[in-house]
Order: C-alpha cells, then structure tokens, then sequence
C-alpha cells in the first residue's frame, strides 16, 4: 500500500475482507477475487490461533496477520511488493522469468478457549455444532471439503502450497495434512483423488508461529481455569494446548510418519520451519508477563527456526516492516520455490524437445530408407 494512502480501518478491512469470503471457512484476503481472473502461481493458506477466554474476535483470520501499527494485511501488501523487488535487486534473475504472484487464503473457525454462556445456550450439548463447536476430525474433513474440493477455491491446483499456522493453528495444519493424506488412501479413482493428490504433490513448506507441538503450562492453567467456570463450554480442541498429552502426542506422531514416509506422492519433500516469540505476553488474569510457549515445545520436526526478537505470543505474526526477517524468509522461500520448478519445466521442455527431433530423425530414415527399396 502506497504511503500516500491513508491507512485503513480494522472496520473497512473487516468489510473487505467479509466480501472476499469463499465459503463457510475459507477467505481469499488476496487478490480481490471480483477483480483477479489470472492463476496464480503460489497458494499461501492461513490458520489463525485461539482466541483468550472473554474475547469476541470474528476476524482473526486477518488480524492475526495484520502489521503491527496498522490494520494493514502483510500479505496483502508487503509480500507481494517483495516478491517483486528481490528477485530484481538479485545479481542473476535469469532462473526466475518473472517475480511469482501469490493468492493468499486464510482459514476461519472457531477459537475461542471458552465458548462463553451466549455459546452454551446455543449448543446445550457440547456436540451441537449450531454454537460453532467443532471436534478435530470433523473440523479437519470440513476444511478438506472447503479448501479442496471446492471449485470456488481449488487450493493447491496450480502451483506450490504454503502453510503459516499461528498457535493452535499451526496444530490444525498437521490435523488437516494428516487428514487429507489419509482421504487419499481411501478415495477411490477420480476428479478428488486427484485434487488431493495435487495438494500433496504442490505442498512446499509449513510455517508455524509460536505453535506448542507438545503444549505449553501457561495454556494447561488457562484450560484449567475454563474448565472450573460453571456454565463454560469447553473448546473441544483445548487438549491439544495442555502438556504431554496423547492427543498431541498422537498427531506429532502421525505427522512425523508422513513426513517420513516413501510413497509416489514425495509429500516428504516440504519443509517446515518455527518462527518464535522472545517477549513475554500480557495475559491478564493468567499471567500479566508470561512466555507463553517455551522453545522446547516448538522445536519438535522443524527444519529450521527463528527467534523472532521485540515480539511477544499475539504479535509474532505481526511485523514492523519490510525488513522484519518472517516476511523475507518467506518471499525468499517462494522465489527459490518457483526458480526449482522453472528449471524444471525448463529441463522437461528440452526433453520433450529432444524427444520430438529424435522421432522427427527416425521418421526421415524410415521414409529416406523405404525411397531406395523401391528405387
């Protein structure tokens, strides 16, 4: 966005956004789909965090990776102009013909920890899902259905897929590529066994901000707490936050096995990396300065990691600039991303190429060849 520009609204962006909605789960934050026709080469899909106990926070799909001085979507503004920028500023550009454009995809569901009495009257029993309660597997098939199967959205059908998960979200990534790896086993031949198959083959990398794979104690006490509130409904999703329990356990595991695994997907080849808060966060009533979530429990099957300095559990999504190194190492992983698979292309079109002169050459012996028999 321009600096002539005035900064935007939280309420304009939220109307914005609000007519870029998909479906029931899925935002397009970027391009505006009413004025983008072209494909684009990289899907980058979101997965906000949990929301704190009291809170309303309709749009934490975009807030939470919104800039931290204004209500400006990094990935709306930022991203791109860089995208554009370093492969030109590079000494040799020749390896990317064109700087890589993106649609940005954010995922919304609900994350709040506690559900609240306004929740509790609406879904008396904690299954109704009439007040947004949603369990982990269902939850996961929804977002297969509204990511994938969709024609509307078609994730990951024309190019490499990035993943950012912040908190819990990062949680619902391993929930959801678990999920749509077991719904390729089990599909039978068709248009959505090759849509899966194409989300496998294009994903690329998984980012996760400040995601406790192995649960963090500030998160178990404030779990606790919501459990001893008379009246509260619980997220059923809370018990992946509390420590060393086998439900996280379960999911590590299972990630990890896919990560590992050897099949004719090659979904083993995405890599994973963990940007993390240095700062510790005001929580209120559970904790006024606290580290949310402790190194250990985000290091667990991560390529790489970050510490991401004067940032604290909320505002680790949220960069100053575009300086701030989480946005950089993501332009410079998509631009790397996209010079691989030109190179690729490249290589296959010279084959193919090659392939093509060579029938043409043994097309013109045969033909030079059956001219002297009958000579």
């Amino acid at each position: 966005m321009s600096s002539n520009n005035p900064k935007p609204t939280r309420e304009a962006q939220q109307e914005k956004f609000e007519n870029r909605r998909k479906n029931d789960h899925v935002y397009q934050l970027y391009p505006d789909p009413d004025q983008d026709e072209d494909k684009r080469d990289v899907d980058i899909i979101l997965f906000h965090g949990f929301q704190m106990p009291g809170t309303e926070a309709p749009d934490a799909y975009w807030r939470t990776w919104k800039m931290r001085k204004s209500e400006e979507c990094w990935l709306e503004t930022l991203l791109p102009e860089l995208l554009v920028k370093l492969p030109r500023d590079a000494r040799d550009a020749r390896d990317c013909p064109k700087a890589p454009t993106t649609r940005v995809l954010s995922v919304s569901y609900e994350s709040r920890l506690d559900l609240g009495q306004k929740a509790k009257k609406a879904a008396p029993d904690s299954n109704v899902e009439d007040g947004g309660v949603h369990d982990d597997y269902k939850l996961a098939e929804n977002l297969i259905q509204d990511l994938i199967f969709d024609g509307a959205v078609n994730a990951g059908q024309n190019g490499p897929v990035f993943l950012l998960g912040h908190d819990l979200g990062g949680i619902l990534i391993k929930l959801f590529v678990i999920a749509v790896e077991q719904t390729h086993a089990i599909q039978d031949e068709g248009v959505r066994k090759e849509k899966l198959h194409n989300f496998l083959r294009n994903l690329k990398a998984v980012h996760f901000f400040a995601t406790p794979h192995s649960g963090a104690p500030v998160l178990q006490a404030v779990a606790d707490s919501i459990k001893s509130t008379p009246g509260t409904l619980e997220h059923e999703m809370l018990h992946y936050l509390k420590v060393l329990n086998k439900h996280t356990a379960r999911i590590n595991q299972a990630f990890e096995s896919l990560r590992n695994s050897e099949n004719d997907l090659r979904i083993s080849d995405f890599k994973t990396s963990a940007v993390s808060a240095i700062n510790p966060t005001n929580l209120g009533e559970f904790g006024k300065s606290v580290l949310v979530v402790e190194e250990g429990a985000e290091r667990l099957s991560i390529d790489s990691f970050y510490s991401y300095g004067k940032t604290n559990h909320f505002t680790v999504c949220q960069p100053e600039g575009k300086h701030s190194s989480p946005i950089r190492r993501l332009a410079q992983e998509i631009i790397k991303t996209m010079e691989e698979r030109h190179k690729l292309q490249s290589t296959e079109f010279h084959r193919e190429i090659g392939r093509y002169c060579r029938g043409q050459r043994q097309e013109a012996k045969v033909l030079w060849q059956a001219c002297n028999i009958r000579n």
